[in-house]
């Protein structure tokens, strides 16, 4: 299981229409992570998300 801290205040929830919102995660090797996840069961592991959030204008 996963837990996400958060760091600052969301402009509007994740899936919202005024807002777009990207998510990517911060890859890394597995000898540089202890505790994180891996990525589509590949060899590839993430431990923090990106979370990058755009107003549309109207």
């Amino acid at each position: 299981m996963a837990f996400v801290k958060k760091t600052r205040y969301l402009l509007a929830a994740p899936y919202c229409r005024s807002v777009e919102t990207f998510i990517s995660p911060i890859l890394s090797s597995p000898f540089e992570v202890s505790d994180g996840l891996k990525l589509a069961g590949g060899w590839l592991y993430f431990k923090n998300l990106k979370v990058l959030q755009k107003k549309k204008i109207i």
